[in-house]
């Protein structure tokens, strides 16, 4: 059984949840993403951060480098992505970006904190399989982490 605590998308309109009630079952399935709820980004990252686990790595194929990593957080059935930045690439900067199991992914975000790790969205997980890509330098090859 999932469970996970937000509001729902029935019918396209967004309804929130009580403060402090959790939605189980089908209708936690059907649930949107973190964003597109009436949850604050801040209250998400206060939640999902505090019990935060390391659940995939995407590494460069060549040195073995770290260069993506998943995150996951079991009391708020959300995952993140974070990968590690480089201003310097003379081609441009990394982008990462989380693809669901259901299709949905967060926007390509550009990295351009050097030697420093920039983050995604946090998103709902219940009900679904998530893999963080990292394309390590416009138009080149594109890491990604285990689904989880």
């Amino acid at each position: 059984m999932r469970v996970w605590r937000g509001g729902l998308v029935l019918a396209g309109t967004v309804v929130p949840a009580v403060a402090g009630s959790w939605v189980v079952g089908p209708a936690a399935q059907a649930a949107s993403p973190w964003n597109s709820t009436s949850e604050s980004q801040s209250a998400q990252l206060a939640c999902s951060e505090s019990d935060g686990v390391k659940v995939g790595s995407a590494n460069d194929s060549v040195s073995g480098m770290e260069l993506g990593q998943l995150w996951y957080s079991p009391s708020c059935r959300t995952v993140w992505g974070k990968w590690l930045g480089n201003a310097d690439h003379p081609i441009g900067p990394p982008k990462g970006w989380l693809i669901r199991s259901d299709g949905y992914s967060t926007p390509h975000e550009m990295c351009w904190d050097e030697n420093q790790w920039c983050s995604t969205i946090h998103i709902n997980d219940a009900g679904y399989t998530t893999k963080l890509q990292v394309e390590v330098y416009p138009g080149g090859p594109i890491r990604s982490t285990p689904q989880y």
